[in-house]
């Protein structure tokens, strides 16, 4: 009788990602947009702008973690109630630690990431030709989703944002004396989209 030997399957090699590009490295990140806020403390808000700015560490996989700094200049509309009618310049900033990961298995490998931090509103205004100030102080939890172009060292892309915060702080300045006021409606949110650069170091 003779012996057949098969031969042993060669073994197959695991897949590799597709990604081209640096490995891992600081990322520096910047994010332009506009937004529209959701149920804030003022009437008829308008279009606000905010810039984001990250610097953190991009991983291996893609996958990134950022502390992030975010100003948001624009119409706030008007303190609400307000009968004179008077417009709030207003200013908000929200600092946070943001974490996202591509999506392996989609095409373009889009980025899907959460922030979580803390972040302030304060809105200016003059009634009864006396300047007053009022600020509020609160929590926020946001979603983004990038759509990045890999350009060697560079990344650009479009970007959309939700999020949802609460207050738990709300002051008025008035003439240099503050006054701790009700929160009120604390649930708010806002809604971005814009464009995003960033710079692997």
């Amino acid at each position: 009788m003779i012996a057949v030997v098969r031969p042993a399957a060669a073994e197959q090699p695991e897949p590799r990602s597709t990604y081209v590009g640096p490995e891992q490295g600081f990322l520096v990140d910047l994010r332009i947009g506009v937004a529209l806020p959701v149920a804030y403390p003022t009437t008829g808000a308008s279009v606000v702008v905010p810039v984001t700015f990250g610097l953190g560490w991009r991983f291996r996989s893609g996958s990134r973690a950022l502390a992030v700094v975010e100003g948001v200049p624009g119409d706030f509309g008007e303190r609400a109630p307000d009968p004179s009618g008077a417009e709030a310049s207003g200013f908000g900033i929200v600092l946070g630690l943001e974490i996202a990961r591509p999506l392996e298995r989609v095409r373009g490998r889009p980025l899907i990431g959460v922030l979580a931090g803390l972040q302030g509103l304060s809105l200016d205004d003059v009634r009864a030709g006396v300047a007053q100030a009022e600020s509020w102080f609160g929590w926020v939890v946001r979603g983004t989703a990038d759509l990045p172009v890999q350009l060697g060292r560079l990344e650009l892309g479009l970007y959309v944002a939700a999020e949802v915060g609460g207050w738990l702080d709300h002051e008025l300045d008035v003439s240099g004396v503050s006054t701790a006021l009700p929160v009120g409606q604390a649930l708010h949110g806002m809604i971005s989209a814009g464009v995003r650069i960033g710079r692997i170091l």
